[in-house]
């Protein structure tokens, strides 16, 4: 009677398991991976659109001879904003205080401090600022 060889050239059910839960647990954080760049990217996006609404309403608001004090909107996008126009007032810390060298010598222009805001997320969660000093003819 002849012996038979022992086929050891297979992998055991043991083997197999442990394989596919390795391999689950990448494919798990690859995807996650992926998620978060996603997300990642839609956040870059949204604030990259609120910089280009805020240069735009900046624009349009330092452009105007004698702008609005304060004005705001909504954009179809779920984006809002608003602006607003106020003499400068330095600080008493504020190195351009010394000497007042923003007013010219005449006392005709008179610096203004410009901001923008662009809010948007639920509950305006989430928001972008500009801010700039002009100076411009008393308002």
């Amino acid at each position: 009677m002849a012996k038979r060889k022992a086929n050891n050239q297979g992998f055991t059910l043991l083997e197999i398991v442990v394989a596919l839960a390795v391999m689950s647990l990448c494919i798990t954080a690859i995807l996650q991976s992926f998620v978060r760049a996603t997300s990642s990217t839609r956040v870059a996006g949204d604030y990259y659109e609120a910089l280009q609404i805020a240069e735009t309403r900046m624009a349009l608001l330092v452009a105007q001879p004698e702008p609005e004090r304060n004005d705001g909107g909504s954009l179809q996008n779920g984006f809002r904003w608003q602006s607003s126009v106020a003499e400068f007032e330095p600080m008493d810390e504020d190195p351009l205080s010394m000497g007042s060298p923003l007013q010219s010598l005449d006392n005709s222009r008179i610096p203004y401090h410009y901001l923008v805001e662009v809010f948007w997320g639920e509950n305006d969660e989430r928001s972008l600022q500009l801010n700039t000093i002009r100076l411009g003819v008393d308002l």
